[in-house]
């Protein structure tokens, strides 16, 4: 068996990214970076209400009842506060303006993995912003994920999961993830830790659009990962990822080959 050549999996090429140091991909991992750079593309994003250095200087008086504040230089949703009337519904539980200011500044202490290059060379600042409707036109409540997998400009696989599975209101209940090719055709390929939604979720209003501004956002690079947030007003921009699950993906051998093959594709173009 010759070793050397055999095909890499995605999750292995996502892996080997990390120790590229190329400052170009810092923009993508750097959320107000990111934000910047979408919007100046023509896609929705949520509204900027503040960003600061110092979370002391956070206006909350002048701040809707609805918010979310985070840091721009954390995964995962790391930090991630979603402010409705004092309650953060990521947790469930009630802050004032002195307890957010205290976590705040513990978040801007922190630094991402060294591994991932990108993400750990972001200068730390506080974003504020609209905390965007749900696809039923609720504010306050946690959206569902709906990510785009693009490669060399082409959405190849689009993976849909439950009110934004990181945030921990219920940390006993299973990750629910289903995954889509662009036509919105159910792929079966959930595997690890996560459970796969049972029943088909119907496709998003506003699919062909957001298709349409993942393909836009991503043909300037081999791969990134675009996610988006459903909304009356159409597909709203969340954050772009440039390693996928920190190069562990949730999904079957045989589409982790799969998708291997189309990153090495792009990147031999």
């Amino acid at each position: 068996m010759d070793l050397e050549n055999l095909p890499k999996t995605f999750s292995k090429l996502i892996r080997e990214r990390k120790k590229l140091h190329d400052p170009r991909m810092i923009k993508y991992e750097d959320k107000l970076q990111a934000m910047q750079f979408v919007a100046k593309c023509g896609v929705l994003v949520p509204e900027l209400y503040f960003t600061r250095r110092d979370p002391r200087n956070i206006p909350f008086e002048k701040l809707p009842n609805c918010y979310v504040i985070k840091p721009n230089h954390l995964a995962c949703a790391h930090g991630v506060m979603l402010m409705n009337r004092g309650t953060n519904i990521a947790d469930g539980k009630t802050y004032d303006a002195d307890e957010i200011v205290g976590i705040m500044e513990q978040m801007l202490q922190r630094r991402h993995y060294p591994e991932e290059w990108a993400v750990y060379n972001i200068e730390p600042m506080l974003i504020v912003e609209e905390m965007v409707t749900n696809e039923n036109g609720i504010r306050g409540e946690i959206c569902n994920d709906y990510r785009c997998y693009v490669f060399g400009g082409e959405v190849e696989m689009i993976s849909f999961s439950t009110a934004c599975h990181h945030f921990i209101v219920n940390k006993s209940k299973p990750v629910e993830l289903a995954f889509y090719d662009q036509n919105w055709n159910r792929m079966r390929i959930v595997t690890g830790n996560s459970q796969e939604v049972l029943n088909d979720v119907p496709a998003p209003v506003g699919l062909g659009k957001m298709v349409e501004n993942a393909k836009k956002l991503g043909s300037c690079i081999d791969f990134v990962r675009v996610d988006f947030y459903i909304t009356p007003s159409g597909p709203v921009f969340g954050e772009f990822s440039l390693y996928p699950y920190g190069g562990k993906m949730p999904i079957t051998h045989e589409a982790d080959e799969y998708l291997g093959r189309l990153y090495t594709r792009v990147q031999n173009r």
